[in-house]
């Protein structure tokens, strides 16, 4: 390989890498499931020791604004904003609990979602 090509490869590495670099440091910031405005209106979560989230958070390929997260025995929390906000989000989920969601990539109206935490406690 000559050298004005090795040149140009590496040059043009150079830039890709530049050119997709984030151009601020990315850092994590704690958001907390309960709000202090929740705690000091007595909300508390409950259940079992607490609800403890089940897999990551899914976040539509479609519309990065929507966003899934399950929980262990509270069913599935839902966020329309990117995250700013969550509301519970168990209409027509039937389990008590989740484990994980897969978004459709082309049409964000098409979720899947694996029940947990459910069973027909009937004895017999």
């Amino acid at each position: 390989m000559s050298l004005s090509i090795r040149f140009a490869l590496i040059l043009a590495t150079f830039l890709a890498t530049v050119i997709n670099s984030p151009s601020e440091e990315v850092r994590w910031q704690k958001m907390p499931l309960l709000s202090p405005d929740a705690a000091a209106a007595g909300i508390f979560p409950g259940g079992e020791g607490g609800q403890w989230p089940r897999g990551p958070v899914v976040v539509s390929e479609n519309d990065p604004n929507f966003l899934l997260l399950p929980i262990d025995v509270g069913g599935l929390y839902r966020s329309l904003d990117a995250g700013k906000n969550w509301n519970l989000a168990i209409l027509g989920w039937n389990a008590r609990g989740a484990n994980g969601f897969a978004i459709d990539p082309k049409n964000a109206n098409h979720v899947l979602g694996i029940g947990g935490n459910s069973r027909d406690w009937q004895s017999h």
